[in-house]
């Protein structure tokens, strides 16, 4: 995971900044939205039938996490912008609030198998969460955000249906074409492939980002200094909130787990993809700011404590 964290982001957004000096004039638009589709790709690959069957089965913490993450979430961040980020620029508060506003999130079933509660709670929230999110999003939005900036609704709804409507169809093509008739060691190396192409394709999307709009990180050296703490205060809120709501609920302790962090951790990919397509990668270097670039290392520092506090106890 930390060797992932170096590799594919990191390390890109490294190189994206070196380029965004050297070229400082280039745009990468259209490269990120591809590439967003493509790591989306490998997640709507898995997609079938008994997901629906398995949520059915964990309802109770899957409305907990999905109360977390659409609804106090935001809320919290409503106060962090009027707080911390009260005189940050619009482009900060617009990638802040829309980092915020889309839980759910890969890593978070690995997150919640070391801390060894139920992996399968965020799992399944991640799969479901498109379907709240195209609600939610464009809503907290517009209430969030639509006294400082004009919300393009229609913009970020045809966001919606370009980045999961595209990954979604070649899914269908991919299994029906490629998948359905291949043998067990065939259909294996295709989705190896594809899981390849989806880490590569995550780390242009930071190389792009950087390198478009890295300057403001030298010509606005306090945006990390605002940012980052911001990022990390609303994830603490969030898992805290998802405690309390699972000790209201009387959920177990492997539940709990999963409520908290499926709740706590944010989709990346759709924060940018919206960023970059109804805002601008000012906006969208905002959410990679808060999100793996803050959002992983948080992440990791939880797991590590939490294990080391149970060691000693």
């Amino acid at each position: 995971m930390k060797l992932n964290f170096l590799f594919f982001t990191l390390l890109p957004a490294a190189l994206g900044l070196l380029f965004n000096y050297l070229c400082p004039d280039i745009h990468f638009k259209g490269a990120i939205l591809l590439s967003l589709v493509l790591v989306l790709l490998p997640q709507f690959i898995q997609w079938d039938a008994s997901i629906l069957r398995e949520t059915l089965g964990k309802l109770k913490p899957l409305l907990l996490i999905a109360v977390v993450g659409f609804i106090l979430s935001p809320i919290w961040a409503y106060f962090i912008n009027s707080t911390l980020l009260r005189d940050s620029q619009a482009f900060a508060i617009v990638g802040f609030t829309l980092f915020a506003v889309a839980p759910g999130n890969l890593l978070a079933p690995a997150f919640t198998a070391i801390r060894k509660g139920d992996a399968s709670l965020p799992l399944l929230f991640y799969t479901v969460s498109y379907l709240f999110a195209l609600g939610f999003v464009p809503l907290w939005s517009q209430l969030l955000l639509g006294k400082i900036v004009p919300i393009p609704i229609s913009i970020i709804m045809r966001s919606f249906f370009l980045v999961i409507g595209a990954p979604l169809l070649l899914a269908f093509i991919i299994r029906r074409f490629f998948l359905r008739s291949a043998t067990p060691q065939r259909a294996q190396k295709i989705n190896s492939i594809i899981k390849v192409v989806g880490s590569l394709s995550f780390a242009s999307i930071f190389f792009s980002i950087f390198a478009e709009r890295g300057g403001l990180l030298f010509s606005q050296p306090d945006l990390m200094v605002k940012i980052i703490p911001a990022a990390s205060l609303l994830m603490l809120a969030c898992l805290l909130s998802g405690l309390g709501l699972s000790k209201i609920f009387g959920l177990s302790r492997e539940a709990t787990e999963g409520v908290m962090i499926a709740g706590a951790t944010k989709n990346s990919f759709l924060g940018m993809a919206i960023a970059a397509s109804a805002f601008s990668n000012k906006e969208a270097i905002v959410v990679a700011l808060c999100g793996p670039l803050t959002q992983l290392p948080f992440m990791i520092l939880y797991v590590t404590i939490m294990g080391i506090m149970i060691k000693r106890n």
